[in-house]
């Protein structure tokens, strides 16, 4: 079969070494061409898992064997059940895109944010959220799925891949512009828990109206000394030399592995419930409410999932258990996140803290 002109091509053993795809079909490469690592899913727990209800994207690598940028390239992706044999556009379960202005020569570097790589959405703007209908869809319900990617240049006078037709058979084996990997998508995470217990004190004398916050720490700054300090003293965490996490050289130790610490951006969902009195009233006024303007209350900048939670606490005369329960869905092991328990007065102003931290260890 004569070669498929064009420089496009994904290829099917990035980041090994060493790689030998350079874009010439048949690959002889050691890597199984249905598990091309120049696809990845983002959202899940790695490149080929995701889960029910995760916000889920596809990220597509896009190689260029030419001397020059190849422009206006465009990715397709296509979520379909296993398969053996010619498969076809129109068995897709589900269908994301993605596009970007020009590929430059090479395969870029190892980074998911590399210019090679090309982000597919469904319909180019929105996330695919696997639902239970889907995951029940698949072969036996085990959510073992296949996904392949196309990619085409539309600029004028390009011969480099095209848009596949409704009907067209995938070619993935014979040409350099489709890839395949295996995917599974998972059943909806189960949210992991943690518990603190604490004593909440009653107001000091003159002050009418307190308030439990819970307050989002930034990490990406760096730890301090006793914040590193302290997650050492847990068996579990080990300090050797500098690691590739956010957190220098600090890993979390999950079955004997190491896995170096990382910041993140997932969502914690707090509940309280103090003795004698329940679920304190929660406060909903935002930062920009008139009455937390001009006061001591800090500042949050960030996403509006890391806002933070105030409750407002009645009055009482003796210091009172508090139970706290924070759950969130991050199960990457490493991942590290930090809330300060706060109880301020009606100006903001602290009156006494806690700094409570979550290591994922899978």
């Amino acid at each position: 079969m004569p070669p498929i002109p064009g420089d496009l091509y994904l290829s099917v053993d990035f980041g090994s070494s060493p790689t030998k795809d350079d874009g010439t079909r048949p690959y002889t490469g050691a890597n199984p061409q249905w598990n091309n690592f120049s696809i990845a899913l983002s959202g899940g727990p790695n490149d080929t898992q995701t889960r029910v209800g995760a916000q889920t994207s596809v990220k597509v690598r896009v190689s260029n064997k030419g001397q020059a940028p190849v422009t206006d390239v465009h990715v397709d992706a296509y979520v379909m059940n296993p398969f053996i044999g010619i498969a076809h556009p129109n068995q897709a379960i589900q269908r994301l895109r993605g596009s970007v202005g020009s590929v430059a020569p090479g395969s870029g570097s190892a980074g998911a944010g590399d210019a090679h790589v090309v982000t597919c959405l469904v319909n180019g703007s929105t996330p695919w959220i696997p639902t239970n209908a889907e995951l029940n869809a698949t072969i036996n319900g085990d959510g073992h799925m296949c996904l392949i990617a196309n990619v085409y240049s539309d600029a004028d006078n390009a011969d480099d891949g095209r848009q596949l037709l409704e009907a067209d058979d995938f070619a993935v084996i014979t040409d350099q512009h489709q890839g395949q990997r295996n995917i599974t998508v998972l059943p909806m995470s189960l949210r992991a828990e943690q518990i603190m217990e604490f004593l909440v004190m009653p107001a000091p004398r003159g002050i009418e109206e307190t308030f439990v916050a819970f307050e989002p720490v930034d990490l990406r700054a760096g730890l301090g000394a006793g914040d590193r300090a302290l997650l050492v003293s847990h068996e579990f965490v080990t300090a050797g030399e500098k690691g590739g996490g956010d957190v220098g050289e600090l890993a979390v130790l999950v079955k004997g592995k190491p896995f170096p610490l990382f910041v993140s951006e997932r969502p914690l969902t707090t509940k309280l419930s103090v003795d004698d009195i329940g679920e304190p009233p929660y406060d909903d006024r935002d930062d920009d409410h008139p009455d937390f303007r001009g006061g001591h209350w800090p500042r949050f900048p960030h996403r509006r999932h890391h806002r933070p939670r105030r409750h407002r606490m009645p009055a009482f005369e003796d210091a009172k258990r508090g139970r706290l329960l924070v759950q969130t869905d991050e199960e990457r092991p490493g991942a590290l996140q930090a809330v300060d328990i706060v109880q301020r007065d009606g100006k903001g102003r602290a009156l006494g803290a806690l700094r409570m931290f979550t290591v994922a260890t899978g």
